[in-house]
Order: C-alpha cells, then sequence, then structure tokens
C-alpha cells in the first residue's frame, strides 16, 4: 500500500517464474540438461549409455517432452517443476559353444552385458580308442574381434562383455599322471590355462611339471597365487606366469582383486564437491556455495599415488607394494597425464621396469618426463608421453624383491568429451577404466540490475548493468529544487533513507531513487471565532506552484471583512510558492449585557434592602457579538454567593467568576444569600446543670441555627451541688466568660459549654484486679479536676492491662488522666507477665560482681554495687543539684532509661549511670530555648534558667528552686513567698496545691506581675476563699 501525496508513475515489471527441471541419476549411463529454467523454455534433455548398455526411455513428467523414447528431445517448462529419470538396458551378446569329439560342453546361450556365463565341459567316457577314457583339456576362447584365450578352469565362468566363440578341448587319459585342479577366486575375475603342449610328466619321478598363466578379466588385477598343498611355484607366487611342479595330486587358486577406481576432486571458486568410487565406476557431486553456480567439470591430468610396503594376503610372509591403500593393483596410465607416486617404501627403491619381476634395476624404465626413480621417501613424477609405445607393458617394482608390484598398462589419451559428455552438469558419473581426477569450477551468479532516478532527482553515482553476486554497488543521488531524497527501493541497502548508501548485489534488482516534492505549509486562521475558515481540498500541504482555493465562512452574527494579504472575497485562489499563511478579519454584531444582583433570606425568600454583594465586569460597554467578558461577584460580610442565573436560566458556574462569550443580548444574575451559623451548646459536666437559650430551650445539650449578626442569650443553670465556673468554647472573644449570663452576637459556627463545679469534694475509688498483681496511685477525695493524674504499677510477674472506668483519658496507658467531675470507681487491671522466669530468675551458678559507677563522677550517685548470685538486682541512681540523669549503660539493665530499675546479673558487670547538666527543658519538659537561658513553657510561661544551675527565675512568680516536671507531668517547686514546696501539673495549672499547709491556691496569670501577684486562695473543697496578693 502507498499513501499517494502527489503526481506519481507507477510501472510493474513482470518476468516469468523459474521451474526446476531435475533429471534423476540412473545406473549404467548419464544424462544432462537439469537446471532451473523460465516458464515456457524449451530445453534440451539427452542422455548417453555406458559401454555395454543402450538408452531405453524417459520416465516421469514425461508430458512435458517432445519424444520420450529419444535420448535426445525437449522439455517444455510448464508451471511447476519437472522431474525425469533416464533408463538404460544391458545389450545382449551371444555365447556359442562346441567341443571337440572327445567331450561336450553346456553353458552356451544369449547374455546381457556383464553376466557371468558359466560353461561345463564333461568329457567322454573310455571307448575303444582309449580304455583309460579323457579329460578335459582347456577352453580356446575366440572374442567378438578374432582375439584367442585359453583357459584350464572348469566350470569357466565367463564375463560376458561381447559375443564370444568358445571351443571345450579334451585328451585321452594318461594312466599315472597327477591331477592338477585349478581354479579362480573369485568366480569370473580372470582365467588360468595349463599349456598342454608345455606340460612335462617324469614317469620315473612320478614328476608333474606344468606351465601355468593366470589372465586377470578386465577391471581386475592379479594378486598371486594360492598354494595349499605348498607346491613348487617358480619364479614367484605373484608371477602371472608360473612352472607349477608336483609329485602328487593338488590345487593351484589364481588370485584376482577388483580394479576400484580412484576418483580424486577438487574445486574452483565457491563450491564444494564429492568424489565417490566403487567397483563399477565413479560418481562426481558439486553443490555451488552461496551467490554461485556450478559451471563445469574440467579433467585433472594430475593424479597421485601414495605407495607403501605392506604384507601381502596371499602370502603373509611376504611383503608387496600397497597403492593407495590397496594391495598391488594393476594401473592404466593415460598419455599426456602426469602422475606422482609418493613414495614411503622403506628400504626398497621403487622404479619402473619393462620387465616383470624386475628387481635390481633390471630393464628399469627412464625418461626425460621421469624423475625421481629409485625413490623410497620422495616422489617419483611420471608424464607420460604421447610417442610412448602402448604395446609396451610397465611394471612398478622394489630393488630388494622380485614381483612386488604389478603391471602398468599404458592406453591412449581418451578425449574429455567421452570422459565427460556432460561436462556441465553438477552430478556426473563417467564411464572410465582408469583412475580420474576432476576439478569443479564455480562462477559467481550474475544478476541484471537496473537504476534509475525518479522524477525530482538524478542519479550521480550507480549504473545499470550485470552484476557478480556479492558486488557492493555504491549510489548516490541529487534533488531538483522543491524536491527531497525520500529513499531507494528495490533491494536491500546499508541506509535506504540516505541519498548516499550502498547495496550488495544478491538478486535481480530494479533499483529506483525516490523522490517527493517538498510540501508547503498552508496556514489558515482567524482574528477571532468569528468563523470558519479552510481550503475547498481540506488539505493544507501542497506542492510548489500548486493552486489551492481558501474559504472564509463567518459565523451567525459575525461578518466576513477581509483577508490578512488584502484579498476581500470569502472564496479566493492562490499559488503555493512556499510556506503560506493567511489569516481571515472577521467582525461581531452588536451585543448589550444586562446585570442583576438578587438577596435572598436564610429561610429563602427575596430579601429587600442592602444587597448582599455586588457585580463587576472586566470589560465596559458597547459590547459586540462574540465579545468575552468575565463577571466576578464579590460578596458582603455575613453572605454567601449562591451562583448565576443567564437569561433567565441557572447555570452550573458555582464559583464568582463567570466567562462570558457574548452572542445574544444577555441577562445575568448573581444570587446572594444570607448566611447561617450553627451552635452547639452544652453543659460539663451533664449532672452539673443546665444552659437556657433565648431561641432555643433550656437543656444539657442543643443545636441552633443563628442567622448572621443576630444576638444569642444564654443563662448557665446549676444544680443544688455543683456551682457555675465559667464559659468556654470558640470565638468568645471579650465575652465575660465568668458571668453564668451569657450575650453573643452570633458571625461563624461555634461551640458554647457552661461549665460546673461541684460545691463538695469528689470521691475517686480505684480497685486493683487481681489484687495481688500490683498497685495504683490516684484514689481519694479530691476537688474538681478534668484531668486527675492516676498511675498503675504492675507487681513482679504481671504486667499492666487496661484502665476500665469513664472519662479516662487513654484506658491503655498505665499513667494516664480522669476527668474527675463526679464521685467514680475505676478498675487497673492487670495480666500475667509470659516472660516472667520467677523471683529470682536462677540462669547461671556462682557469684558475680556488679558495679556501679557514675558519669561525670560529680553528676550523681550511684548504689547497689556488690557481690551477688546470679539473678536480678535492683540499681539506682540519684542526681547531684544542677544534674539529671541520662540513662545507664550495659547489657542486662531492665529499663535503661529510668533511675530506679534493674539488672539481670549472670556474669561480673560494670554499669555506667550517665548523667547531664539540667536544662530548662528538663525542668519544664514542653519548653524552647528562646536564647540567652530563656526558656518558654505554654502552660507555665517564660522563665530564666541556666544550665547546671538549681534556680531559675520565673517572669511572675520569681525566683524559684524547680525539681525536674516527671513523667506524670507533675512540678514541685519551692518559692518563699508560698511558704516552701508547691505542687501542679501541666493540666491543672494555674492551680498549685502548697504541701506545708495542704492549701489550694488558684493563679490570676492575667492580672499578675512580678511585683504583684494576684491568687484565689481556698478555704475549702466548696470553693469559699479570698483573693490575695503576694
Amino acid at each position: 500500500s502507498l499513501t499517494i501525496t502527489s503526481n506519481v508513475d507507477l510501472n510493474a515489471t513482470f518476468k516469468r517464474s523459474d521451474y526446476a527441471l531435475n533429471i534423476l541419476s540412473a545406473a549404467n549411463g548419464q544424462a544432462s540438461g537439469a537446471g532451473t529454467y523460465p516458464f515456457e523454455s524449451n530445453v534440451t534433455v539427452s542422455a548417453i549409455p555406458d559401454t555395454g548398455y543402450f538408452f531405453s526411455e524417459w520416465t516421469g513428467d514425461v508430458q512435458y517432452l517432445g519424444d520420450p523414447n529419444a535420448s535426445t528431445t525437449i522439455v517444455t517448462i510448464p508451471s511447476s517443476n519437472v522431474t525425469l529419470t533416464p533408463s538404460f538396458e544391458p545389450i545382449g551378446y551371444l555365447v556359442t559353444l562346441s567341443a571337440d569329439e572327445n567331450g561336450s560342453a553346456t553353458g552356451g546361450g544369449n547374455y546381457a552385458f556383464g553376466d557371468i556365463a558359466t560353461l561345463v565341459a564333461t568329457p567322454n567316457p573310455p571307448d575303444g580308442g582309449n580304455l583309460a577314457g579323457y579329460e578335459f583339456s582347456h577352453w580356446t576362447l575366440t572374442g567378438q574381434f578374432g582375439t584367442e584365450t585359453n583357459s584350464s578352469s572348469n566350470p569357466l565362468s565367463l564375463l560376458v562383455d561381447g559375443n564370444y566363440s568358445v571351443l571345450a578341448n579334451f585328451d585321452p587319459i594318461i594312466a599315472g599322471v597327477h591331477d592338477l585342479n585349478l581354479s579362480v577366486s573369485p568366480a569370473g575375475s580372470g582365467i588360468v590355462f595349463d599349456d598342454p603342449n608345455q606340460r612335462i610328466w617324469n614317469g620315473g619321478t612320478l614328476i608333474l611339471t606344468s606351465s601355468i598363466t593366470a589372465t586377470p578379466n578386465p577391471g581386475y588385477s592379479f594378486l598371486g597365487w594360492s598354494n595349499p598343498d605348498n607346491k613348487t611355484i617358480s619364479p614367484n607366487f605373484k608371477a602371472p606366469s608360473i612352472t607349477f611342479v608336483t609329485d602328487s595330486n593338488a590345487s593351484l587358486v589364481a588370485r584376482f582383486a577388483k580394479n576400484t577406481i580412484e576418483a580424486t576432486v577438487r574445486t574452483s571458486g565457491n563450491g564444494s564437491a564429492t568424489a565417490d568410487s566403487n567397483g563399477s565406476g565413479a560418481t562426481f557431486a558439486a553443490t555451488p556455495g552461496q551467490g554461485s553456480y556450478f559451471n563445469n567439470w574440467e579433467i585433472d591430468r594430475n593424479f597421485t599415488y601414495a605407495v607403501t610396503v605392506a604384507n601381502s594376503t596371499i602370502n603373509p610372509s611376504a611383503q608387496v607394494f600397497y597403492v593407495n591403500g590397496k594391495e598391488s593393483p594393476g594401473l592404466t596410465l593415460l598419455k599426456g597425464y602426469t602422475y606422482t607416486f609418493s613414495c614411503n617404501t622403506g628400504s626398497n627403491e621403487f622404479y619402473l621396469s619393462t620387465q616383470p619381476g624386475s628387481t635390481a634395476y633390471a630393464g628399469e624404465y627412464t625418461d626425460a618426463n621421469l624423475t625421481g626413480s629409485r625413490a623410497t621417501s620422495g616422489d617419483l613424477v611420471f608424464t607420460v608421453p604421447n610417442s610412448f609405445d602402448t604395446n609396451t607393458t610397465l611394471y612398478y617394482s622394489s630393488s630388494l624383491t622380485p614381483y612386488m608390484g604389478n603391471a602398468i598398462q599404458i592406453i591412449e589419451a581418451v578425449p574429455d568429451a567421452t570422459i565427460l559428455p556432460f561436462s556441465d552438469q553438477a552430478t556426473v558419473t563417467p564411464s572410465v577404466s582408469h583412475d580420474l581426477a576432476l576439478k569443479a569450477n564455480f562462477n559467481l551468479n550474475q544478476y541484471v540490475v537496473t537504476v534509475v532516478a525518479g522524477t525530482g532527482g538524478t542519479l550521480t553515482q550507480g549504473a545499470s548493468g550485470t552484476y557478480s553476486y556479492g558486488t557492493v554497488l555504491n549510489l548516490a543521488a541529487s534533488t531538483n529544487a522543491h524536491y527531497l531524497f525520500s529513499h531507494w527501493e528495490g533491494s536491500t541497502f546499508d541506509s535506504s533513507n540516505s541519498n548516499s548508501t550502498s547495496t550488495t548485489i544478491n538478486a535481480d534488482a530494479n533499483i529506483r531513487a525516490v523522490f517527493n516534492p517538498v510540501n508547503y505549509s498552508l496556514t489558515l486562521s482567524k482574528n477571532i471565532d468569528g468563523g470558519d475558515v479552510f481550503t475547498t481540498s481540506n488539505l493544507y500541504q501542497f506542492p510548489y506552484n500548486s493552486t489551492v482555493t481558501i474559504q472564509a465562512q463567518p459565523k451567525a452574527g459575525y461578518s466576513f471583512l477581509s483577508w490578512s494579504n488584502g484579498l476581500t472575497n470569502p472564496s479566493e485562489q492562490i499559488t503555493i510558492l512556499g510556506d503560506v499563511s493567511l489569516s481571515a478579519n472577521f467582525e461581531g454584531d452588536s451585543a448589550s449585557l444586562t446585570q442583576v444582583v438578587e438577596t435572598y433570606e436564610v429561610n429563602g425568600s427575596l430579601m429587600q434592602g442592602a444587597p448582599g454583594g455586588f457585580v463587576v465586569a472586566s470589560a465596559n460597554p458597547p459590547y459586540k457579538y462574540g465579545d468575552s467578558v468575565q463577571l466576578t461577584a464579590y460578596v458582603e460580610p455575613g453572605f454567601q454567593f449562591e451562583g448565576w442565573m443567564v437569561s433567565n436560566i441557572d447555570s452550573n458556574a458555582s464559583t464568582t467568576d463567570l466567562a462570558l462569550s457574548l452572542v445574544q443580548d444577555q441577562t445575568v444574575t448573581a444570587k446572594f444569600k444570607k448566611k447561617s451559623y450553627e451552635v452547639k451548646i452544652s453543659s460539663a459536666p451533664l449532672v452539673g446543670g443546665s444552659v437556657k437559650a433565648d431561641r432555643g430551650t433550656t437543656s444539657q445539650i442543643q443545636t441552633l441555627f443563628v442567622p448572621h449578626g443576630e444576638k444569642l442569650n444564654l443563662q448557665a443553670l446549676a444544680l443544688p451541688e455543683y456551682q457555675f465556673e465559667k464559659w468556654v468554647g470558640d470565638a468568645l472573644g471579650n465575652a465575660n466568660i465568668f458571668n453564668s449570663q451569657l450575650e453573643l452576637t452570633i458571625s461563624q459556627d461555634m461551640s458554647v459549654t457552661g461549665r460546673f463545679i461541684p460545691l463538695q469534694p469528689i470521691s475517686l475509688t480505684i480497685v486493683v484486679e487481681p489484687a495481688v498483681a500490683g498497685f495504683a496511685i490516684g484514689s481519694g477525695s479530691y476537688i474538681y479536676n478534668p484531668t486527675h493524674p492516676i498511675f498503675a504499677t504492675p507487681n513482679a510477674g504481671y504486667l499492666f492491662g487496661e484502665w476500665e472506668g469513664v472519662g479516662i483519658e487513654d484506658s491503655t496507658s498505665a499513667t494516664t488522666s480522669i476527668l474527675l467531675n463526679e464521685n467514680k470507681t475505676i478498675k487497673a487491671k492487670f495480666v500475667n507477665d509470659p516472660n516472667y522466669n520467677g523471683p529470682t530468675d536462677p540462669t547461671a551458678p556462682g557469684l558475680h560482681s556488679l558495679q556501679l559507677m557514675a558519669n561525670p563522677s560529680n553528676g550523681g550517685m550511684t548504689s547497689g554495687s556488690g557481690i551477688y548470685s546470679t539473678g536480678w538486682r535492683d540499681i539506682t541512681a540519684t542526681r547531684q543539684p544542677g544534674y539529671i540523669f541520662s540513662h545507664w549503660v550495659a547489657d542486662g539493665v531492665e529499663s535503661p532509661n529510668s533511675a530506679s530499675t534493674r539488672i539481670f546479673l549472670a556474669k561480673n558487670v560494670q554499669v555506667t549511670a550517665e548523667f547531664r547538666l539540667i536544662t530548662g527543658a528538663d525542668l519544664i519538659n514542653d519548653s524552647v530555648d528562646i536564647g540567652n537561658s530563656w526558656w518558654y513553657s505554654t502552660w507555665f510561661g517564660p522563665f530564666w534558667h541556666r544550665t547546671g544551675d538549681v534556680w531559675a527565675y520565673h517572669s511572675q512568680l520569681g525566683w524559684m528552686f524547680i525539681d525536674p516536671q516527671r513523667a506524670d507531668k507533675s512540678v514541685w517547686f519551692w518559692v518563699n513567698f508560698l511558704d516552701g514546696w508547691q505542687w501542679t501539673t501541666s493540666n491543672i495549672y494555674p492551680f498549685i496545691h502548697t504541701n506545708k499547709s495542704a492549701t489550694w491556691h488558684w493563679f490570676h496569670k492575667q492580672m499578675s506581675t512580678s511585683d504583684k501577684r494576684l491568687f484565689y486562695k481556698y478555704d475549702d473543697a466548696v470553693g469559699n476563699g479570698a483573693w490575695v496578693t503576694y
């Protein structure tokens, strides 16, 4: 798919598809024509049979053949792959068999090429002419070309390779002559002939002397004679013609070996090749590498043999030559070829001779084309002269031992076309009888490459042509004016989007440089949102010199004035010569805006008189259609903004700002409403009294809603056993909180509580549960206290669990407070300590040293040092004036931050009590250092204290001695004018308890100075007393 953004020329290129023509290998012949061809091609295929065979027919996809019965015919390539197989059949031959008058023979007849004909000679029985009878003498074989040979084998295994006439010869039996059994191994590998004319019988010694010859059939080599009866053979067991002497009946076996064609291969170019040889021929196969194709086979006229020495398989006591690992094979060499014999023969010098069984260089063959003769560890190289007499047989021989080698037959050079009729086929099976070396030639694939430039540019590097596989083709293109290079297409590129790149050729290719026209932007805008501007094509990117129609369409309430380039028609045509920006000028029609303010009472009724707010507009009239105007509503105190109403329709806008775009004559109403506040009224404690409200009822708890600015009158009514204390709550301002009648002007949400205090002491009873689990502090009779302190301490084996009761600040904390406003009974509950191990917790025997130290030494004292047995031991740290205990330093301390704790002693231990100089924060825990030794407490006020000093100066109470504040938030301090030690806490201050006289004071902080301190001194628990000044 592609996106068309300009004029484009498209060309579709087609070519015929390629299909494979496969010609399968067939035995006994070769064929040519395999390959890959275009559809509808006419391809010639040919088949050539091996010697002794004829072409029969083609099989497979023969419907595409011109003549399936012709060895050479035409294949028309269809739209599919084609597979063909040639068929070859053996030629038929006739073996004509006859016998002389003394016997008969069987086995003649018709045979196919390569068959083995078994011929049997049967002598006649004794007759009047010869009372001893007859015996087989030999066969006389005449080939189709008149060649005559003889064989003494009976039966005879004849390899049929032509027409034969065979005569069985018989002789009269000579009484007393030993029988000689001659045989061939393997059958059909050769013939043996015991020449009757050379046979000698010594009647006196009874010794038979025979002249016997072994002749290998084509494709075989004679290896030697097996002499199972160990008779006399001369000159050598490996000599093909021997004299055999025996004094009794004997057997003699001529041993032959099948010649396996030696096939070697090498390559030229990018590819691989294999050679597979067997007893009947060799197959060569070539496989091209990537990007290459097989070109042809070439005959390599150089061949190498590896010559070694090893024991004979016929006579293991004798050594013979081995050639390429085969036992002394017969060799066939071609004129004009060069053969290298690479020798590793020990002390046996290797040479060529014209004499069979040569040794000591007898009949050594020499020639200018032969070098390295008599080699033992080097190369004998022999280039067979074209003038060599093929009637001469050579023998490869040893300088030490005769008959170590075999015969070498020199033949005329065979034409290459005869050996390789189809040298261009990747797989060939040459029909040869000699060793063969081939070279497989590979060439790089050639590809047709077309390189062109599309519209908008030109090529500056790279040209069309035919290129070899793997060629790196450099490409470059330049652009014309108003065009941009886009990309390369048609192949794989190093960088397809770069105008300069390269591609590696691996297929036919149509390479194209693609250019895109520069698209210039057309930007249309408008001065106000008074209409739409657009192109009639709805496109805004255009090539150079394009003609474009632009359109301005005003909205209702607007008029089109002009384009920013001066054109005055709503629809105009412009020519694109570059990026263009145009603006359409619109103008809105006249519009009006009316503002209204409405104010509502708390109950929702329309309020007359003073408005609850006013409205300010961001722009003043006159207005035009489409103008943007922001209205802001400002709220008067005691009122709240409720919302906007635009043209009598409630707007969703709930903020005080409203943005309008004027589209018509509009009326906007801002709505305000008077505020109403929630006032929560209560008594504390509830049993102490009630509060009367002029807008509500008389009760302990009530909630009223009062409009902004209106009055609310309250009166506190105490029950008989209580008296009014004061009003508490937020936003009480300057009201007299100690007056039971209170008048409030309501301007916000608020809570007001009338506080009552008992006239009699209040009883607090603390029950410990279980009774033996611990103890609690805080029970007794007290005056009213909203944060009366209570403490719970567990005995050994227990843990504090919880408080149970009403008004407890933190029921899970052992140290907390309770609202003491009536008689109460609470419980301190303890639970078993799961980790407690008994009163002494013994874990180790023996005595241990406990040594306590103070740091610094003048910071305090310790107690508890001594020698103890294993178990818990109490330790105590007592501070000196000006210091405060910090912590214990040792392992095993139960509460390291407690001055009085215990340690579990299981070894000798040294424990250090760390002290530090006292600061204002130690005297009053929440104090903050405000500089120059001054400290400030949110409940105790400002005081001066120098670090480490025992005295402090309070800004109102003067000089005092302060004992550091305890964990229960209580403070003891000594002042002279109040008769000694005083006690208070952060929860009850400015109530102060004088220890010596057991009296209570209430310190009036607001009315006191450092020179005149005002106290209310209580005479009893009911609250009687008098104001005093110190």
